[in-house]
């Protein structure tokens, strides 16, 4: 037969762990990162400028600095609160040699909230496409 006071310890300890593990359990469904990390590394022999990240799901473009030869750039965008529709892609746009604005797809379909990480190298820049990517 179980008294009084084990009855009492037994609920002072089983309390506490079945709210600690509820805990663990709410963290570990709902705390998902939503970030979207783009690393730009420039290949090739010069500068890259009028880099910009484009995207009718986001609230705004993002304009990225001038990545010198060699160098990496990293862009984290937050998915869950920086998309203003549910899905959408995402393109980098760049100038070419005659200064018009191309268009590449860099994220074909992403929901809001999803967590994303892509690598791109811009290898070199040739008559037939200013930049290639891997």
């Amino acid at each position: 037969m179980i008294n009084k006071s084990t009855k009492k310890n037994i609920f002072i300890i089983i309390i506490p762990l079945i709210l600690l593990t509820s805990l663990v359990i709410y963290f570990a469904i709902f705390s998902k990162e939503s970030n979207i990390n783009i690393r730009l590394k420039n290949n090739t022999n010069s500068t890259l400028n009028n880099l910009t990240i484009v995207s009718e799901s986001m609230k705004s473009n993002i304009n990225i600095p001038p990545i010198k030869p060699n160098e990496t750039y990293t862009i984290k965008i937050d998915s869950l609160n920086e998309f203003i529709k549910e899905e959408g892609s995402i393109y980098l746009n760049y100038k070419n040699k005659e200064n018009k604005e191309e268009k590449i797809c860099i994220i074909g379909y992403i929901e809001k909230g999803q967590e994303k990480n892509i690598n791109i190298t811009i290898k070199n820049k040739n008559e037939k496409f200013d930049i290639i990517f891997e």
